[in-house]
Formats: structure tokens, sequence, C-alpha cells
């Protein structure tokens, strides 16, 4: 059995102290954030979260730490999400490559030593290069981005 421990945060600052709320078998971190509407208010560009990049990052931070499960809970709309790679970069190569015309299987590296603290992981694979009239490529390089509304300039 292990402890379960909350603490608690309001207005930027800490409002509680780590408190010892009962055990469990389970281990593992919880966070629920709800922002608070005298920091993120209008004239600092107040809050708008999008479902879509908030389970994107979260989806990439599950890949960048093998075998973690990330659980995402929306309950704005009424979505839940996990995320659980035990391969971690291996599948996130695998995942960008998807309908790509790849010339082999995903290469890839771990290296671990403890005693000098470092570790390292690689993966990687090849596409196939398709090359394109320049003046297709200029044509593109001439459109303007467009952006989304939430994006700062």
């Amino acid at each position: 059995m292990e402890k379960c421990i909350t603490w608690s945060s309001s207005g930027g600052r800490k409002s509680s102290n780590l408190k010892a709320i009962g055990k469990t078998t389970r281990t593992g971190t919880k966070v629920s954030f709800k922002p608070d509407p005298s920091l993120f208010t209008e004239d600092k560009g107040g809050v708008s979260f999008l479902h879509s990049t908030l389970a994107q990052r979260l989806r990439e931070l599950a890949y960048l730490n093998s075998g973690v499960e990330i659980t995402f809970v929306d309950e704005r709309v009424s979505k839940s999400e996990t995320y659980k790679f035990e391969q971690g970069l291996v599948e996130y190569v695998k995942h960008l490559n998807e309908g790509k015309n790849v010339l082999h299987n995903v290469i890839s590296f771990e290296k671990h030593d403890m005693e000098n603290r470092f570790e390292v992981e690689i993966a990687l694979a090849v596409q196939r290069w398709v090359q394109r009239d320049p003046a297709d490529l200029r044509q593109q390089h001439q459109q303007p981005r467009r952006r989304h509304p939430s994006e700062r300039f």
C-alpha cells in the first residue's frame, strides 16, 4: 500500500501543503487543471484550449516516455483518451510515417549508462523523396500561411 497524497493551488500560488489523504494500491500522478479566471483575463489574452492540441501534445509525451500511461479527460467535450507506447520513439516514427513511402523499417538504438547519468534513444526511417517541379514549389511558397485565431504573432 502506498500513501495517497494531495495538494492544491489557487491564484497561481500554493494554497495547501502536501497531505496524506489515505492509502492506495495504485501508482501514478493525477493532475487536474482549471484556469484561474483572475489570471487568464481577456486583456492578457484570455484562455482557449483546443482538445485536439492538448490530445496531440499528451500523445507526444507518451511517445517520449516509453511505457508511461497518460489518460487525458476533457470534461468540456466529454472525451477521454489514453496513450501508452511501450516502444516509445519507434512507435512515434511509425506514426509519423503512416501513409508515407518509407524505404525500410524503423531503425532504432538505445544506450543507458546509469553510472555517467547518460541515456540516449534514437529512432529513424527514411522516406522516399519525390522530386517536384520547381514551379510547383514556388507557387506553394507564395501562398500565405493561414493562422489559427489562437496563434500569437
